[in-house]
């Protein structure tokens, strides 16, 4: 997704895209460079320039893109509106559903963290209450903890609701095809509404809104209809092969509802197969009688190396919609295109450093230039060798999420610690880990000298204790060291009385700690 320099013009094909919109739905098929972003930026200016701003939104699969996106397209309208131009799928069906209960429900969207934290809680609960004997032994306690595992769950929702598989199917498909994991999964997903009670049930993920708006936009009256939709008229699509099947049918219940849908995509840049999005749809939704196909005719990026190139990788995969796309001529400028084989991935990051140091000789800004990885799970590594290199270099996805990172992970844990929540339980591990992390940075020496003089005073608590017991009273045993280190965490007591040099930022912990106790029943905002 690109956008065309400012002044850019449209060619004959692109041209027609906005006069085929005028008349109905439209789907648009074009190669990456072919000025698919640049066309519906201008798309949106003509509807907002005929009918006004509000009579047209763009809607993407991800919210990441409608970001990207956003900013350009309301520059080249030029006018205000009510609420962003762009919008994700999952933004749009938010909308969609809270103006049709007319601000009397409060409609929450719950993001992929929040989702991942709340399964997390409840898959805890049932195992501390011995409740999680029907997951197989393939599922064990120890995998369904992972996050992992939540996040394969959470997919497993997401695809019956693209499929339209209730969970009660779900269990039955499991039993006949003896997959126990999709018994138990189906079991589990079912209670959840249940376990998360009523004060959850407008708490709504990616595809429990989709399917709300679904209904809300197929029974709305005339005047729910006006009050959901106002003056929108057109919906435009970018990046349209990335949408789910879930996510088409919304489009379509608008589209059935006289909202007209100009959906421009290319299945051979499909990025989201492996959650969900299917490509295969872009080509199959809209009915055919109602929507006008329109191939963008050329390619304003690269040359015919790089379309020799591009056609060498696409010839090998298979081709949906136009067979015009791939042939569409390379118009813009000459690339300069040369092939490296590392024969380790070290050597591989060596050869790139390489070529950016010597095009940042001829001239060229480290901020200029761009390497592309795979994978997210690749730049991290890519990243910290080439900064080992001394070129400054920065990825707007890590490798990582930001929850893994040692900093957040631990705050995470203190807090999590600190208000008893489930899977956080004050242990022997996790105290050595909060110790040991970001926050108190304890050495492997400093936390010796602790356990030492911990059970050195224990020691002597429990001689004295031994000495002054009754003749024939049983002998009292000191605890172990490690014991000990979680008792004094939860009492910074015990700690205050030790010499501050090895206990000042264990002290500094459990007063946290307990702080955060404290407050453990106040609501989350405060």
């Amino acid at each position: 997704m690109t956008f065309g320099h400012p002044a850019f013009q449209l060619d004959a094909s692109q041209h027609s895209v906005l006069d085929a919109a005028r008349r109905g739905h439209v789907r648009v098929w074009g190669a990456a460079g072919s000025g698919k972003t640049a066309t519906l930026t201008a798309l949106v200016v003509d509807a907002a320039e005929r009918s006004g701003a509000d009579s047209v939104r763009v809607l993407t699969s991800t919210r990441r893109t409608a970001t990207l996106l956003r900013d350009g397209v309301a520059l080249a309208v030029g006018a205000p509106t009510h609420g962003p131009l762009a919008r994700s799928v999952s933004s749009f069906a938010h909308q969609v559903v809270v103006a049709a209960s007319g601000g009397s429900e409060h409609i929450k969207l719950i993001a992929g963290g929040q989702h991942d934290a709340l399964l997390a809680e409840l898959l805890a609960g049932e195992h501390v209450d011995g409740v999680d004997g029907y997951w197989p032994e393939s599922l064990g306690y120890d995998v369904r903890s992972l996050r992992e595992f939540r996040t394969q769950l959470r997919d497993l929702a997401a695809r019956c609701a693209d499929e339209r598989i209730t969970f009660a199917e779900l269990a039955e498909l499991g039993r006949s095809t003896d997959r126990p994991e999709w018994v138990a999964s189906a079991r589990f997903l079912a209670s959840v509404p249940e376990l998360l009670g009523a004060s959850h049930a407008n708490d709504l993920d990616p595809s429990e809104l989709l399917i709300r708006a679904i209904n809300v936009i197929s029974s709305a009256t005339a005047e729910t209809h006006r009050t959901i939709f106002g003056p929108l008229t057109m919906l435009a699509i970018d990046d349209a092969h990335d949408l789910s099947p879930l996510q088409w049918r919304l489009i379509e219940t608008c589209a059935a509802r006289g909202i007209v849908v100009v959906a421009f995509g290319n299945p051979d840049t499909a990025t989201t197969s492996f959650r969900g999005g299917d490509s295969a749809s872009f080509g199959r939704a809209l009915s055919s009688e109602t929507v006008t196909d329109i191939s963008l005719e050329s390619v304003y990026i690269g040359d015919d190396v790089m379309a020799r190139l591009v056609a060498e990788f696409t010839g090998r995969i298979g081709q949906q919609g136009d067979p015009a796309v791939r042939k569409a001529p390379y118009r813009g400028s000459a690339v300069d295109i040369r092939h490296s084989v590392g024969s380790s991935a070290v050597r591989q990051f060596d050869a790139i450093a390489r070529h950016l140091r010597v095009r940042h000789g001829h001239g060229v800004g480290f901020d200029e230039m761009a390497v592309v990885v795979r994978s997210g799970s690749q730049a991290e590594a890519l990243i910290a060798h080439l900064v080992s290199a001394n070129i400054p270099a920065y990825a707007e996805t890590t490798g990582r999420p930001l929850r893994d990172h040692p900093a957040v992970r631990d705050l995470l844990t203190i807090v999590g610690v600190g208000i008893g929540m489930a899977g956080f339980a004050v242990t022997v591990d996790s105290v050595d880990a909060l110790l040991r992390g970001p926050f108190t940075r304890f050495d492997s020496l400093t936390l010796r000298s602790l356990r030492r003089r911990l059970r050195s005073d224990e020691i002597s608590r429990v001689a004295a204790r031994n000495e002054a017991r009754p003749e024939g009273a049983p002998r009292e045993s000191a605890r172990s060291a490690a014991a000990l280190l979680v008792e004094a965490v939860t009492n910074p007591e015990i700690l205050e009385a030790l010499p501050p040099h090895i206990s000042r930022r264990a002290v500094n912990l459990a007063t946290v700690l307990g702080a955060l106790g404290r407050s453990r029943h106040l609501p989350i905002d405060e």
